[in-house]
């Protein structure tokens, strides 16, 4: 199938209303500096999260260091850790 070109320009005949091919690349490349961002911020978010947790535990488990064994094991299978 052939394209059918201007005849006052001699591009590619485009669909009336149509965006164009430029517009649609700088929204592409718009789309992909955001996402790029939110990349970034979820990364920063995770890392957070991770730092946060790890505290959590580590002051958990200064505090289950002075329970009996018994307790300590019970606390470790409700949490639903594998040991």
């Amino acid at each position: 199938m052939s394209e059918s070109v201007c005849k006052k320009t001699g591009e590619p005949a485009r669909v009336p209303g149509a965006p164009s091919t430029i517009k649609l690349s700088e929204v592409v490349i718009q789309q992909g500096k955001q996402l790029a961002r939110v990349q970034a911020e979820l990364a920063r978010a995770t890392e957070t999260l991770t730092k946060a947790e790890l505290e959590r535990i580590r002051a958990t488990e200064f505090k289950t260091a002075a329970l009996p064994v018994n307790s300590r094991t019970r606390l470790l299978k409700d949490s639903g850790l594998k040991f």
